[in-house]
């Protein structure tokens, strides 16, 4: 085999081990995940109005509200504009409960999940280390939450700039609740502001097949060395 043509085999064999372990992520689809339904005006307050997508923790009870950071409105000094939407962001005093959405998506297994979300906290409250992120199954606010691999939360500040909040989860095929519909809740602990809540699942390479593909690049690189000895 002449160095040309093994340098080639190389190359693809190394492009073919980069494509199989760079998946791609998809974002799971949520509804009205920037809480921009129903619209309201920039003066009104909404003791978390109906047709929004997301429902109320009933046990524990939480109480949440839509507001408009329209600069004419006056609610504009609670929060800078949130990243994503017209100025409409969730409010809510979570009281150890919170708002949750199950999905249309099912829990699949060997997928790295990201759960993701824009926070900040209300101008003039102190943030208490109490809100969170947790991704689930199932209908019931709090139940058969998963575990994070990761958390990245850092501590808003009151009234101050929105920070990128994230939780990764890795399934296997033994993971429980693998099957059923993903849940999604949030807990504004005391006055957490959110925003822009995303969802992304990114296949788990298979071991095996990451081998196989090593071992053929192994295999030619040491057939490329003894032909140069």
């Amino acid at each position: 085999m002449c160095a040309a043509r093994y340098l080639q085999i190389v190359f693809a064999v190394c492009f073919l081990i980069v494509s199989v372990g760079v998946a791609q992520a998809d974002n799971l689809a949520i509804d009205n995940p920037s809480f921009e339904i129903p619209a309201i005006e920039p003066s009104v307050g909404g003791i978390f109005l109906p047709g929004t997508y997301w429902s109320l923790s009933t046990t524990p009870a939480a109480n949440g509200g839509y507001y408009t950071m329209d600069p004419s409105g006056p609610f504009n000094d609670w929060a800078p504009p949130p990243p994503d939407g017209t100025y409409q962001i969730l409010d809510f005093a979570a009281n150890d409960g919170g708002i949750y959405q199950q999905l249309s998506a099912i829990l699949e297994p060997d997928m790295t999940y990201v759960l993701s979300a824009d926070v900040t906290e209300r101008n003039g409250f102190t943030y208490e280390n109490d809100a969170s992120l947790g991704l689930g199954f199932g209908s019931l606010y709090g139940t058969n939450l998963l575990t994070p691999d990761s958390i990245v939360e850092p501590a808003p500040t009151s009234g101050g700039p929105w920070q990128s909040w994230s939780r990764t989860y890795t399934t296997t095929p033994e993971t429980v609740g693998v099957g059923s519909y993903i849940r999604i809740d949030l807990n504004s602990g005391w006055q957490v502001m959110f925003d822009n809540i995303q969802l992304s699942a990114t296949p788990v390479p298979e071991p095996s097949i990451m081998a196989l593909l090593s071992a053929v690049t192994l295999s030619l690189v040491c057939y490329g060395w003894r032909k140069r000895k």
